[in-house]
């Protein structure tokens, strides 16, 4: 429990649909559609009763940075036409994860899935920026006013491209600063 029980993490994912780590108890694995071709689309069915049967709460990730070319490399129109794929999980769905909350990607998929009624419970969001827990909080406070749904911050950590060589203690800073605040915020 050693690391889980130090940063008090409760879920874990992994861009699949299983864990390939023992989790201790209390904490639940989320699963995750990565992109239009992995995990296998004929395997969802068979997740349906296990996610349904757990004791703990489960959401299903939806694609991941289909923003980026080097990930799930995904149009918004391609997004939209497998997402009713995902909502007959009918469990808790969260957003895609734009590699940019603002760089267009987003704001089209919500234009669409709201216009066709698609059901998206909560916005994932990644955020990888100069190591300012201000600024983080105010990023996921935007996201949230922009698209008024829950947020969860799936990916972050400090990048300051000015500085780009690893700074341990920067990132511990952002971390313990950051979950505090957003621990706090409502």
């Amino acid at each position: 429990d050693g690391d889980w029980q130090k940063f008090r993490a409760s879920w874990n994912y992994n861009w699949g649909r299983d864990t390939s780590a023992a989790l201790p108890g209390r904490v639940t694995f989320a699963p995750m559609q990565h992109n239009r071709w992995w995990p296998d689309w004929n395997t969802l069915p068979s997740y349906r009763i296990p996610w349904h049967t757990t004791a703990k709460p489960l959401a299903v990730l939806g694609f991941n940075e289909p923003d980026h070319s080097d990930q799930a490399n995904m149009s918004v129109a391609d997004a939209i036409a497998l997402w009713p794929k995902l909502e007959q999980s009918e469990v808790p769905l969260v957003s895609p994860s734009a590699a940019n909350a603002f760089g267009g990607w987003m704001a089209d998929f919500y234009k669409q899935a709201d216009a066709l009624g698609f059901r998206v419970d909560c916005t994932a969001v990644h955020r990888y920026a100069n190591p300012d827990a201000s600024g983080l909080i105010s990023h996921l406070q935007s996201v949230y006013n922009t698209w008024g749904r829950p947020v969860w911050l799936t990916e972050f950590s400090c990048v300051d491209w000015a500085r780009p060589a690893d700074d341990t203690a920067r990132h511990s800073r952002l971390t313990a600063t950051a979950s505090r605040r957003m621990n706090s915020v409502r």
